[in-house]
């Protein structure tokens, strides 16, 4: 079956678009109460297929996620 949306689009996005994707993703698992570690799994698997390093720690009060494209890093800090 033919994907829809080749890698090539997704990681030809900005890196900023990209980063805030992931990071609106684990907001949005954060609030509906999934688990630590399926919420990590799943936002490391949708960073990689938009060509970002990730490096994420849940806890039950906050998110800490380091993310990085091949050239620049960014650690969003959000309050949720």
């Amino acid at each position: 079956m033919p994907r829809a949306f080749p890698d090539l689009l997704m990681t030809s996005l900005p890196l900023t678009t990209r980063v805030e994707f992931v990071v609106e993703l684990a907001r949005r698992l954060h609030e509906y109460g999934t688990a630590a570690p399926r919420l990590e799994a799943a936002i490391i698997l949708v960073a990689q297929r938009l060509g970002l390093s990730c490096d994420p720690l849940s806890t039950p009060t906050s998110i800490i996620t380091w993310l990085g494209g091949l050239k620049r890093q960014i650690r969003p800090v959000r309050s949720i």
